[in-house]
This record gives structure tokens, C-alpha cells and sequence, in this order.
């Protein structure tokens, strides 16, 4: 796909974001296939690096209304099912190098 080849060496915001919005029903696909979901940020690289993508992707999902929401400040009560959770991820080195970037 030109879009993904393109990606993976973009430095321009713009296209990136761009090419973003194009590739999201793929991503969509690759996000309810068991097999491919876990490859994403793996192909997708630039989520990890360029601010506001997932915010992008929540807004092409759920529309302007629901996607300026994301960014509310969540109730707490969220937090500690939140490390229950990330506890019992399989280890990745993606998964260990984002902890590295945001601990705990």
C-alpha cells in the first residue's frame, strides 16, 4: 500500500495526518483481526511519535461531539482497572519501550 511505504519515512505533519485519514479503515480492518491487531503500532509508527493521531482516529470513529470528550479529565475510578489491566499485557518490546517513555 503507497500510503503505509509512505509513512513509515514521512516528516511532514501534514501528509502524515493526511495519509492517516486515508489508511483508517485499513487500520480499522488490522484492529478487529486477532492476527494483525497487534502489528499496528508496529506499522504504524508514527503513533508513537506524532501528537493528536489518536485523537484523529477516535474523531473519524465517534464524530466531533463524542471525540471532544477524549480529552475531558476522566474519573479516577478508572485508573486502578486501568493498571489491573496493563499488568496482565503480554510483554512486547514495543510494550516495553512505551513504559520506558511513560512509567508508571
Amino acid at each position: 500500500m503507497e500510503a503505509m511505504s509512505f509513512l513509515r519515512h514521512a516528516t511532514d505533519r501534514d501528509l502524515v495526518y493526511q495519509k492517516m485519514k486515508e489508511t483508517f479503515h485499513y487500520r480499522q480492518k488490522m484492529l478487529h483481526d486477532p492476527v494483525q491487531s497487534a502489528d499496528i503500532l508496529q506499522m504504524f509508527l508514527c503513533f508513537l511519535d506524532k501528537k493528536g493521531l489518536v485523537l484523529q482516529d477516535f474523531l473519524l470513529m465517534f464524530g466531533a461531539e463524542t471525540a471532544s470528550r477524549f480529552l475531558e479529565k476522566w474519573n479516577i475510578s478508572f485508573k486502578d482497572k486501568i493498571i489491573q489491566e496493563a499488568r496482565v499485557l503480554k510483554e512486547t518490546p514495543l510494550l516495553k519501550k512505551t513504559s520506558e517513555i511513560c512509567p508508571e
